[in-house]
């Protein structure tokens, strides 16, 4: 993995910021490694699937 050399700031409301708080704390992570880690998860997991050929991927939501 790339060292974390680059800031990335984003509006979120008070909701998502305390709903990712406890989600960082249910894994033993601060928030911004969660975030960091949730976004990998998503930017290469969604490569991999397109890379796949699978379904999801082409339209762009799993849930469809």
């Amino acid at each position: 993995m790339d060292k974390a050399t680059e800031r990335l700031t984003i509006w979120i409301g008070e909701d998502l910021k305390v709903d990712l708080m406890h989600l960082a704390a249910g894994a033993d992570r601060p928030l911004g490694e969660y975030i960091r880690h949730v976004l990998l998860c998503h930017a290469y997991g969604y490569r991999a699937m397109q890379a796949a050929g699978c379904e999801a991927a082409k339209s762009g939501d799993e849930r469809r």
